[in-house]
């Protein structure tokens, strides 16, 4: 009889009040971290000179920090189009595992759906879905989703604003908040496996020597190393496991 209660009947659609409630419950600590963090990133685009048009719209439609932070220092250092598109479309490759990931934990779901959903994924939401034990269902996910992404774009809007107020030798600070959105994902996945410390210190390395022996530009490094390390630690998982069979 409750169950029952919990489900809405929407035109075309079968909604449970049960999932919403959940997902948007499980979304309240994805927002209070994306705030401080979005609010970083726009503050940032700020002391850089980018629009608060070109800021804010970023946030809605690249909707990822680590890549948004990186295309604003790429921009404020002149790089060109196809070398931040380039950065920006590598760094966020992950996300096609991730969507695919939450699809099959979906089962069925309809293809106007699915796109929306596979859009609003992110580290955290993908981190805090596949932590479920049962099927995710549409209606959870963009709970948790969409006010994650809402939290996202009113920080990047909230943080641009208050660069008319704030002091510019904290804003030229803002920097800062990529290495530490980066140090905050990384410490917990080198917890978790010491392989994941190796392939970022080894990314550092090779990234470092190729900026300091000048034989690429930072932009290009930066790409070459997103490529290569990947690809190597890659094949020497494979060869190890072929080698233990």
């Amino acid at each position: 009889m409750n169950k029952n209660k919990q489900i809405i009947q929407v035109p075309g659609y079968i909604v449970n009040s049960a999932n919403i409630k959940e997902g948007f419950k499980n979304a309240i600590p994805i927002m209070s971290g994306y705030f401080p963090i979005a609010a970083a990133y726009g503050l940032l685009a700020a002391s850089q000179g980018i629009s608060f048009l070109e800021t804010v719209s970023m946030s809605l439609i690249v909707f990822a920090g680590a890549a948004q932070f990186i295309a604003v220092q790429m921009l404020s250092a002149d790089a060109a189009f196809n070398s931040i598109a380039s950065t920006v479309f590598l760094m966020n490759l992950r996300h096609f595992l991730m969507s695919a990931s939450v699809k099959s934990k979906m089962g069925h779901v309809s293809k106007f759906k699915f796109p929306f959903i596979a859009f609003f994924v992110t580290d955290e939401t993908f981190a805090v879905s596949s932590s479920k034990q049962t099927r995710i269902e549409s209606d959870y996910m963009l709970s948790l989703q969409i006010p994650s992404y809402l939290s996202w774009v009113a920080g990047s809007a909230a943080g641009y604003a208050a660069g008319n107020f704030i002091p510019e030798i904290l804003i030229n600070c803002m920097g800062i908040a990529l290495y530490a959105m980066f140090i905050a994902l990384l410490i917990p996945a080198v917890k978790k496996s010491r392989r994941n410390g190796i392939i970022a210190a080894s990314a550092a390395i090779l990234n470092t020597l190729l900026i300091k022996t000048e034989l690429t530009g930072p932009n290009t490094s930066l790409i070459i190393t997103i490529i290569s390390i990947p690809l190597v630690f890659t094949l020497l998982s494979s060869g190890a496991e072929k080698n233990a069979k």
